[in-house]
């Protein structure tokens, strides 16, 4: 029985369950917009096609990068994925208090602003429409800009990119022109720290088993084990000694 509580203990301490591993040591890393006119890319290519932009983020705000690629890394605003030039942000160390512009929102008070597309164009017709929005509604958050057709003539060419929560939470595109009473805001003045790149962990592997087949992994192994095998070998050398010694005492004894 103490033989089995012993193997137990030194097998436990080797072996500790669960055991997660990572690839790397660091996952994703925050990077501040640094340039006026920072596209979020839909694909990593420097096409600036409408087809391939979704919007202009906020200069002085933040994106969570989790991989590079190429000139560009991949990254999180709020809750859209896409693609930042590499030129156009500096890695930091730190995670921001405030990352992104939230809490941002308008009124919706002309018709021309109602309707909610899929993309920043009127001119399609109703290829691009998801919905007409409530007029005088303010139930809009507002994530960035991108200019596009001006849906009145010689007015203004700037489409805001918006969550809208209605019956349903619809992201999509509304007309400038008829929005007014946006939240007021400022730059982000959050100190940070830059560093010059990022390695992030594309895969983290949260298998709860340690896996034999990496070399270094079963080198460590190795030679974690034999302390043990040796503290384990001593013990039950000194408990077969105690044994005998008990043994023969006892024969004393009845003699």
């Amino acid at each position: 029985m103490v033989l089995i509580l012993i193997i137990t203990i030194v097998f436990s301490t080797i072996f500790p369950s669960p055991i997660e591993a990572y690839a790397y040591s660091e996952n994703f890393c925050y990077a501040r917009v640094m340039t006026d006119n920072t596209y979020l890319y839909k694909t990593p290519t420097e096409d600036n096609d409408l087809s391939n932009v979704m919007f202009i983020l906020p200069k002085t705000y933040f994106v969570k990068a989790t991989l590079t690629v190429g000139n560009f890394a991949k990254v999180e605003y709020k809750d859209v994925t896409g693609y930042v030039k590499l030129n156009n942000i500096k890695f930091t160390s730190n995670i921001p208090i405030n990352p992104y512009l939230d809490n941002i929102s308008f009124r919706v008070y002309s018709e021309v602003s109602r309707p909610l597309r899929t993309s920043p164009y009127a001119s399609t017709g109703a290829s691009n429409l998801i919905m007409y929005m409530p007029l005088y509604t303010r139930d809009v958050e507002f994530y960035g800009t991108i200019q596009s057709e001006a849906v009145i003539e010689l007015r203004t060419t700037t489409w805001y990119y918006i969550k809208y929560y209605g019956d349903e939470i619809i992201k999509g595109y509304c007309y400038s022109d008829g929005c007014d009473y946006m939240t007021e805001y400022s730059d982000n003045t959050e100190i940070v720290t830059y560093i010059d790149s990022f390695e992030p962990n594309t895969e983290k592997n949260t298998d709860t088993t340690l896996k034999l087949g990496d070399e270094k992994t079963s080198v460590v192994i190795i030679l974690l084990s034999i302390p043990a095998l040796v503290f384990t070998i001593m013990v039950l050398k000194q408990s077969k000694i105690l044994k005998s010694k008990n043994k023969k005492s006892k024969e004393i004894k009845d003699f």
